[in-house]
């Protein structure tokens, strides 16, 4: 039955031929082209040009094909309409569309002018003409239409020769070639050009120079020269290499840097670059001028991807590597002189293991030179250490016998691209210029150009300034944070201040002066040193504790206050959150009232000012200024609170604190209330700051010297101890720097006894003290954080910085077991075994507490009104606005947080800028990984390493000796076009009348006469022409020869 039904179907198969062949007799044959074949293309090409001969069958058969094996397809059709449309399976058997054939491009009209001669130029036309025209009358003149090319030529001749006036357009043909040449020197005179022009063969005119709108004074690369050529005037010229250029580089993503990529490659004459890790899919087109790209990209995951960029008049081909499961290829082979060169881009990810087998794939050939990262680490080839990859390349370079090449100097920095270890030089410079003065005797700061400011030579000053002058003042918290900045402000910036008597904590082991000394000797007073060297005869250290009564002092002491104070700042207070309730009120609420106490004592008491929270109301969502109900009122309840035993409060204390978040915001809540109650009558002012960070420019930028609020996180993060934390990416980071707090502090003074002496009737005035609308979200604050910790890490630092914040308790709880909890414990065990103490559990148990007892107040936002504060500061005269300036507005955030990791760094950490390279090797451990593998026997002529883009590897570039022959010539882009009339009407004669076909073999030997008679056909009647379009041309050559004959014509 098998061999019956072969039968049947060869049978058919022969009547199909047949009836096929009795077809072929007396048929118009029509030639198409497809949808993807256009009259530019090379039809000797038989895998690009199909032809399609489709024949009309007689009316009384039906439609009839023959497939075969061929890069042809003969049809049958029925009658057609204008435009048909035949369905061919094409190479690929997908469905291809082919449509009726393109229309011929018109001609453009000639226009004469005047009418007079048209009965002439009619005759001349009929006689001297082949083709058919057209003469339309227009306004004063007449339109020609010609058919054929011939007749527009001669037409033009005539007009010319008869000395008609007319006007047409010149064909593109006709045009001159035009071309840019970009990147040769500014001072390159334009005859020289022409003239080298010339001596290659290459008539040029109306050479013209002219740069781009992006010029820079010094970019010679932006010069560009414009010239025109005359047509058919290139030659092409053999240009030998000597040497050839290559660049190795892992881009860990380059669509991101493609345009800086480019100039590089321009600048540096790069021949080859071999690249890694493009992260680059099918789908993204990348184009560099002048260069041919092979790319292998990695489809199914993110990253990865090689690809090899070569010059395109560079001989070369690209060859198919074996698939890999570990490792990433890409290879070209190079023709030289000597032979042939395979080069391989390639790439082996951390996270694949370096197989023998993969090696051999890529070191098959007989001359090869591979360059990436197969993230194999060996000593031997300068890496810090050996990994398991090293090992096993150190392996197989020894049994295939071929050397292993790497550049002396690291080419990779982990952790963070952005912030380059080869930055870290210009980083010293500029941080030890901005620091410099403060590291001398004077301790000048000249960050931001902005040092402090000086004492004033005027014979009278400011009205701040006369406000204070000749004032005894009496300060609380003066050791503080706060304390330091506002006493070292009022003796700079006040000269004429009498005294300031600061309230201390007696010491059995220290005396008030010795005290005094510790003071003084803070870094903050470095530039008031400087300006005036005795100032510290104006400080008088008083022993004192504020939580108790008449604030701890002895009686003379309290007597001497009494008689000489003029104006009290009261700043102590405990400002921990989780402080005991015991210790809080007395300190909070008895300092507050004892101090009200002094001062209604005072018998020349000229200003008070209370420095609150701007969060002593948190448990409203909008703050205003203005006092609000406190939580506890009665006296017997508070003296209770200071009185009761610790067990017993702790059990007691959420129902008493109630709404507020800790005891610090609730017993400022209440001292508010008792100013409110006993203090209405004296000249007094409350002041609300945020949460305080280091200053802004007075007396040094980012000065800070404790770790409360926002300094301890970002002390944290810079140690590597923070990991991650409590808090909303949205909410907003309201801080306000110390140096413009004194500043609020010193001029609420003035305004508060202005308002005591004018017949106003406001109430005690509060000034809400809080950053402005351009306040950053945590998000934001701690982008910026990081950034400016990876450009100066730390020499100390245990991990590098991360912030993995989060706004569930649950979740950072979570996360801090795996990067705060079992870190420490494995430190502490190491610290155990070395014979040291442990600390890091311990240290992590008051990071926990530290970052809930913060959560309040950073996963939640508050609407403050400020218009009071903001007020205060315009009344001022614009000499105190300079001097004491406080507009939280007029400052850029992310400025300002860089200067205070700048400050955490040099205050806190005690580390001089000296040591920020350490801190950079520490952090980012660079290392060697990117190298070459090569057979050749010769090394490169050099090799060195280019730290131009953005990534976490650097470029190697090596030059290698190598002999290359290539052709050079300025390509003149052309046109096929095809008469497909006599196309037709010689096929037909040529075509046979009569086929003897008896088997399937003679229709395959027929239609390869068709085929060989369809090319040689469309050969005769297909001409080429050139194209007119602007080129751009590589520029080396040209350059280089003017500037050889140039420095001839010197030397003669």
């Amino acid at each position: 039955m098998d061999k019956l039904a072969e039968l049947g179907r060869a049978q058919h198969k022969r009547h199909q031929t047949q009836d096929w062949a009795r077809n072929l007799e007396d048929e118009d044959i029509n030639v198409e082209l497809s949808d993807n074949e256009t009259e530019d293309s090379e039809f000797t090409d038989a895998s690009i040009l199909k032809r399609k001969l489709l024949f009309k069958p007689k009316e009384d058969k039906p439609p009839k094909s023959v497939k075969v094996a061929n890069q042809y397809e003969i049809l049958t059709v029925r009658e057609e309409e204008p435009m048909e449309t035949i369905e061919i399976p094409s190479e690929n058997a997908r469905q291809v569309t082919s449509n009726s054939q393109k229309s011929k491009p018109k001609l453009p009209p000639i226009v004469v002018a005047g009418t007079a001669n048209y009965s002439k130029i009619s005759k001349t036309m009929k006689t001297t003409m082949t083709g058919t025209f057209k003469i339309f009358y227009i306004r004063d003149g007449l339109k020609i239409h010609t058919s054929t090319l011939d007749d527009f030529k001669t037409l033009q001749a005539y007009l010319k020769q008869t000395g008609q006036e007319y006007h047409t357009f010149t064909l593109p043909r006709d045009k001159p070639l035009k071309l840019v040449i970009k990147g040769l020197p500014p001072n390159m005179p334009t005859d020289d050009i022409k003239e080298e022009l010339h001596t290659m063969g290459y008539t040029a005119t109306d050479i013209r120079q002219f740069t781009s709108k992006t010029q820079t004074e010094n970019a010679a690369q932006d010069i560009q020269l414009t010239f025109t050529l005359e047509p058919m005037t290139y030659k092409t010229q053999v240009i030998e290499q000597n040497q050839i250029r290559i660049l190795i580089w892992n881009a860990n993503g380059i669509l991101q840097q493609t345009q800086e990529f480019e100039d590089l490659m321009q600048t540096y004459g790069i021949d080859l670059a071999l690249v890694c890790e493009t992260h680059l899919k099918p789908d993204k087109r990348l184009n560099i001028t002048g260069y041919d790209i092979y790319r292998t990209d990695r489809v199914q995951q993110r990253g990865g991807g090689t690809a090899v960029f070569i010059k395109s008049y560079l001989p070369h081909y690209r060859n198919n590597v074996e698939d890999s499961e570990n490792l990433e290829a890409t290879s070209v082979t190079v023709n030289t002189k000597n032979g042939h060169i395979n080069f391989v881009a390639t790439y082996n990810p951390p996270t694949k293991m370096l197989l023998k087998t993969d090696l051999d794939i890529i070191t098959a050939d007989n001359n090869f030179l591979i360059g990436g990262d197969l993230n194999s680490k060996n000593t031997l080839w300068n890496s810090r250490l050996t990994n398991r990859n090293g090992r096993i390349l150190e392996e197989h370079a020894t049994e295939a016998d071929y050397n292993i090449i790497a550049p002396e100097s690291p080419t990779f920095y982990p952790a963070n691209h952005l912030h380059r270890p080869d930055t870290a030089n210009e980083i010293v410079e500029e941080f030890k210029s901005s620091v410099s003065k403060m590291l001398s005797e004077t301790g000048l700061s000249q960050e931001n150009e902005s040092i402090a400011t000086g004492n004033r030579t005027l014979r009278k000053g400011t009205n701040i300034q006369e406000f204070y002058r000749n004032c005894n003042l009496f300060v609380t918290g003066g050791t503080g944070f706060i304390g330091k900045i506002l006493i070292e402000k009022l003796l700079r910036s006040c000269p004429a201040i009498n005294k300031i008597y600061v309230v201390i904590r007696p010491k059995k082991s220290k005396s008030p002066e010795e005290r005094k000394e510790e003071l003084i000797k803070c870094s903050v007073f470095d530039v008031l040193k400087a300006t005036n060297p005795d100032f510290h005869q104006k400080l008088v250290m008083v022993p004192g504790d504020i939580s108790l009564p008449k604030l701890g002092l002895s009686s003379s002491d309290y007597e001497l206050l009494t008689q000489q104070v003029n104006i009290i700042l009261h700043l102590a207070a405990t400002v921990k959150f989780d402080e005991k309730i015991n210790i809080a009120v007395p300190m909070n609420i008895g300092g507050t009232k004892e101090i009200i106490d002094l001062c209604r004592a005072c018998v020349n008491l000229k200003s008070i000012v209370y420095l609150s929270t701007a969060y002593s109301n948190c448990n409203k969502k909008d703050i205003e200024e203005c006092f609000y109900d406190p939580p506890l009122e009665d006296d017997g309840v508070i003296n209770f609170l200071a009185t009761v035993d610790e067990a017993i409060m702790e059990v007691i204390k959420i129902k008493i604190i109630g709404t507020w978040p800790n005891t610090y915001t609730f017993t400022k809540a209440i001292a508010e209330n008792i100013i409110k109650k006993t203090a209405s009558d004296l000249p007094i002012a409350i002041v609300r700051p945020s949460q305080v960070s280091g200053t802004l420019k007075e007396p040094v930028c980012g000065w800070i010297d404790n770790v409360y609020g926002p300094n301890g996180a970002a002390a944290g993060f810079f140690a590597g101890l923070v990991r991650t934390g409590v808090s909303h990416a949205e909410t907003k980071l309201n801080m306000i720097p110390v140096d413009m707090v004194a500043n609020c502090i010193i001029a609420s003074a003035l305004e508060a006894t202005t308002r005591y002496h004018s017949d106003c009737n406001e109430n005690i005035p509060i000034y809400n003290y809080v950053s402005g609308p351009n306040t950053l979200t945590f998000q934001e604050n701690t982008h910026v954080i990081l950034e400016k910790l990876f450009e100066v890490p730390s020499a100390q630092a245990i991990w590098y910085p991360c912030a993995i914040p989060f706004r569930s308790v649950f979740w950072y709880r979570l996360l801090a077991i795996f990067v705060h909890v079992i870190p420490g414990a494995l430190l502490d065990i190491a610290f155990v075994i070395k014979g040291y103490p442990p600390m890091f559990l311990k240290l992590y148990r008051k990071i926990d507490k530290y970052m809930l007892s913060m959560k309040y107040f950073t996963t939640f936002n508050w609407n403050f009104d400020n218009r009071k504060c903001m007020s205060l500061y315009q009344s001022l005269a614009l000499e105190d606005k300079e001097i004491f300036y406080f507009d939280s507005n007029a400052y850029d955030w992310r400025d300002y947080l860089r200067s205070c990791i700048n400050g955490l760094r040099i205050y806190l950490f005690k580390e001089s800028p000296d040591t920020i390279p350490a801190g950079k090797s520490r952090l980012f451990k660079p290392d060697v990984l990117d190298i070459v593998l090569t057979n050749l026997k010769i090394t490169p002529a050099t090799t060195s390493v280019l730290q131009e883009l953005d990534s976490d590897h650097n470029l190697v570039l090596c030059e290698w000796d190598v002999n290359t022959e290539h052709q050079t010539s300025w390509q003149i882009p052309t046109t096929k076009t095809t008469d497909w009339t006599k196309f037709k009407t010689d096929l037909q004669e040529i075509i046979p009348e009569n086929l003897e076909i008896e088997s399937v073999e003679d229709v395959d030997a027929a239609i390869d006469i068709f085929t060989t008679t369809v090319q040689e056909t469309y050969n005769m009647h297909t001409t080429t022409s050139r194209k007119q379009q602007d080129l751009r041309i590589d520029h080396p050559e040209l350059n280089y020869l003017i500037a050889q004959k140039r420095e001839a014509r010197r030397d003669w």
